[in-house]
């Protein structure tokens, strides 16, 4: 199999992003195309409604929306110019060592029915519900969208799906929940070993940076070529008519509020306090309405321990 065209999802204004990933596939056999990204804060309400759920109307963020539509456009532009065996990639995307040779070799074992490959998911899961090839497998959930190959057949699928006609959620997230799990149609496989990771030096778009000197602590710890850091800010929920995230950290921190309030444990109590609300100013830049209302969430949740 070949590839007969590789896009890179990329903002227009982003301009060092893409900078960025011609430098670390340079070395690869790709002729990277940009495929312009659609940048979720520049859409009007009504466009955001009109391509969104109700519920990612309320709690998804610009970058969610974002992300989600450009792949969604990205798939309509596949069918419409009868491409396949399509590689996309995201642009914090960064090839492996060795990269040409092993993606070579991945080429030419990919089921001829493949409707999409992912090149490195984040939750690598090997008890598989099949695993006959020992370099190639079908995981139940697949997160991570920065690289992977699609055939025409599975674009025009999932541009036709009925729960793909709109942005639901984030979009590995809608894929796995949707189609992957519910559509024994749709033919997704995996590659054992990541060939394309994601550059954790330039950040991401559908992560929050809200507590930095917690983060920073995070950030040594590494799983499967990603920062626990990475991990735990990456946004659940926004509500974007008051710009909140609230991130994995968020929901750690605050059942640890209501843990350390149960236990009456003041002094940690206290220590934590102190240091949210050093972060709720640096986080707000000083914002009183946004610094106020999350400060009473917190209070709450400790006061309800």
């Amino acid at each position: 199999m070949k590839i007969s065209k590789t896009f890179v999802v990329n903002l227009k204004n982003r301009t060092d992003r893409w900078k960025n990933i011609t430098k670390n596939f340079s070395e690869s056999n790709l002729i990277l195309t940009k495929w312009d990204a659609v940048d979720g804060k520049l859409l009007s309400n009504t466009e955001i409604k009109k391509n969104t759920s109700t519920f990612c109307n309320m709690f998804c963020s610009y970058g969610m929306i974002g992300c989600a539509l450009s792949h969604m456009n990205l798939w309509k532009y596949i069918v419409e110019n009868n491409l396949d065996n399509v590689l996309v990639l995201e642009d914090d995307a960064k090839p492996i060592d060795n990269f040409n040779h092993e993606f070579d070799y991945l080429l030419n074992i990919i089921p001829d029915n493949y409707d999409l490959v992912y090149l490195g998911i984040l939750n690598p899961e090997f008890d598989s519900i099949n695993n006959n090839n020992n370099n190639i497998y079908v995981p139940y959930v697949a997160f991570g969208t920065h690289a992977y190959i699609i055939s025409f057949n599975g674009a025009n699928k999932l541009i036709n799906h009925d729960k793909m006609n709109k942005v639901r959620y984030h979009i590995d997230a809608s894929l796995s929940y949707y189609v992957y799990n519910n559509d024994e149609n749709f033919n997704m496989y995996a590659s054992k070993k990541q060939l394309v990771v994601q550059d954790m030096a330039i950040g991401s778009d559908i992560a929050t940076d809200e507590h930095p000197f917690i983060s920073y602590i995070f950030k040594y710890f590494k799983t499967q070529n990603v920062s626990l850091s990475f991990l735990l800010n990456l946004t659940v929920l926004h509500l974007r008519k008051y710009n909140i995230s609230i991130s994995i950290l968020n929901i750690v921190l605050f059942l640890s509020s209501y843990f350390f309030g149960y236990f009456k444990m003041n002094c940690t109590i206290l220590c934590f306090w102190m240091l949210y609300v050093i972060e709720l100013f640096n986080k707000h830049n000083f914002n009183v309405k946004k610094i106020i209302f999350e400060s009473i969430v917190y209070s709450l949740l400790m006061f309800l321990g």
